[in-house]
């Protein structure tokens, strides 16, 4: 496993980073509890160019955060599953990207949200880690948004 950090403070910040591995990649899992509409449109070319190869896509957002027409410009996008949590299953803070491609797996684990500022402008700091599918970090992650993913199902 190699493990680097991510940061809005150099050129290939989040938006740059998260969009090279939605393109390269056939699956990914964003996790955001805040998404704007800014944040989500910067990602849509890359989610379309994703979905353009088949590759499967899943957001998790918080209903109450998921800011103005975000919703909307997500349901556009054909075959992307979006879970949404409500007050009742509780507050998604997590800030988790997974991205799987064969036997390799990339996770961002850090501050960003998909909001304009936190994929290029605000002072986010992530943990950019790489492996193969089936080590013990890479477990844990997917388990975790297995079950994530899980409970959000049953409220819908």
């Amino acid at each position: 496993m190699k493990i680097k950090l991510a940061h809005n403070s150099k050129p290939g910040n989040h938006l740059t980073l998260l969009a090279s591995l939605i393109e390269s990649s056939e699956e990914s899992i964003l996790c955001s509890g805040w998404i704007k509409p800014e944040g989500i449109r910067a990602l849509r070319p890359s989610i379309e160019k994703a979905l353009g190869k088949n590759a499967k896509i899943s957001i998790i957002s918080n209903k109450a955060h998921t800011i103005g027409s975000s919703a909307k410009i997500i349901g556009r996008l054909t075959n992307v599953i979006h879970l949404m949590a409500n007050k009742t299953h509780g507050t998604i803070h997590s800030k988790i990207y997974y991205f799987q491609t064969g036997a390799s797996y990339n996770a961002i684990i850090g501050s960003a949200n998909i909001t304009k500022g936190g994929l290029s402008s605000s002072d986010e700091l992530s943990i950019h880690l790489s492996g193969l599918v089936g080590d013990e970090i890479q477990k844990e992650i997917r388990e975790y948004l297995d079950e994530m993913q899980s409970n959000l199902r049953t409220q819908l």
